[in-house]
């Protein structure tokens, strides 16, 4: 093959090793990191950014390659210069992010190559997406089975509280999470927190269960037979995308809050059943063991005017009464199913 031939052939061989590199990545951060590089190295760049825009469009990040790229670090807004190769990633639709090329005179050809892997990195970043939600879903998924069964058998509400808010910011990866008491008679009270001390006040904590608060905090409230209303409460690590969290959140504090509800009727139900237990209990002392005792007592005032070589006789029956009553009482006591500890009201 001739020279003149192989030349085009050049640049989409190295576009090929750079999507290639793009799609070996198995993480989000390794994506962005490899495109930047792969950008320099396709065009010849001195160096190079993406910046990660957020949903409104403003620049979140950079991720940064070549010699100066400490000093991106240190940017908001695009680069200076006449030399400068802006290309959008877009991922689903959406504008993921802005590539930055600058340090030398870039060609048509250089952002033809560029915008090819800008495709592909979108597309790679489509697959990570897709992935990592379907990952939170089953995290989110395993936290709600947790806490049904934990809630199986029935709990102090306060425990119950701590372990729901405890499952959500796991299956969030949530810098902390919070469990806030709205009463209709009073001030929003943080019941229990979950996470570093001193990570985020009370107040934004309440804040965030009223309605929306800070971009990286989110509540929902929790729905169940509780004395007052209550809310949980998110404080999301930055980046997270905040709405489909919301949405997680949301299906999970409604399994929890059915699972409360089913713990508190457990309770109710086993507190009835001592109830019930105790009127038979009582039944049967009233019908049985009373009536011995009565005839007892009727015996022995029969023994007042007995003579004495009978007194001895009436005696010794009634001891052996009184001794059954006494074994009675004894076996009913023994019925008396343990007293478990109320609901905590």
């Amino acid at each position: 093959m001739t020279p003149s031939a192989e030349a085009p052939e050049r640049p989409l061989r190295s576009l090929l090793q750079a999507v290639n590199a793009v799609a070996g990545q198995a993480e989000l951060e390794g994506v962005l990191e490899t495109v930047v590089q792969q950008a320099t190295e396709l065009t010849g760049a001195r160096f190079a950014a993406l910046g990660v825009l957020s949903g409104d469009g403003e620049v979140l990040r950079f991720v940064t390659a070549g010699p100066q790229h400490r000093a991106w670090d240190r940017i908001g807004d695009p680069p200076p210069g006449h030399d400068l190769l802006v290309v959008p990633v877009r991922c689903q639709g959406r504008d993921f992010g802005l590539l930055y090329l600058t340090g030398r005179s870039l060609t048509e050809e250089d952002g033809s190559l560029v915008h090819g892997l800008a495709d592909a990195a979108g597309l790679m970043i489509g697959h990570l997406r897709a992935y990592s939600v379907s990952e939170r879903r089953r995290r989110w998924l395993e936290a709600a089975d947790d806490v049904c069964h934990l809630l199986a058998d029935p709990v102090p509400v306060s425990r119950a509280l701590e372990q729901v808010a405890r499952r959500a910011r796991s299956a969030a990866g949530a810098r902390a999470a919070a469990v806030v008491a709205l009463p209709a008679d009073g001030s929003p009270v943080v019941r229990t927190y979950d996470g570093p001390p001193g990570l985020v006040a009370d107040a934004d904590l309440v804040r965030a269960a009223l309605g929306p608060g800070d971009r990286e905090v989110v509540g929902v409230g929790l729905e169940a037979r509780l004395d007052e209303p209550v809310a949980l409460v998110l404080v999301l690590a930055p980046g997270d995308d905040t709405e489909l969290e919301r949405d997680l959140l949301a299906a999970f504090a409604d399994r929890a809050g059915l699972a409360l509800d089913r713990a508190r009727a457990g309770r109710d139900r086993e507190e009835l059943a001592v109830v019930s237990e105790r009127e038979r209990i009582a039944r049967e002392l009233h019908d049985t063991v009373i009536q011995w005792l009565f005839a007892a007592g009727l015996q022995l005032q029969t023994l007042r005017e007995a003579p004495p070589d009978l007194v001895q006789e009436g005696v010794d029956v009634a001891v052996e009464a009184l001794d059954a009553v006494i074994r009675e009482i004894r076996g009913t006591v023994l019925e008396l199913s343990p007293r478990r500890a109320a609901w905590p009201r």
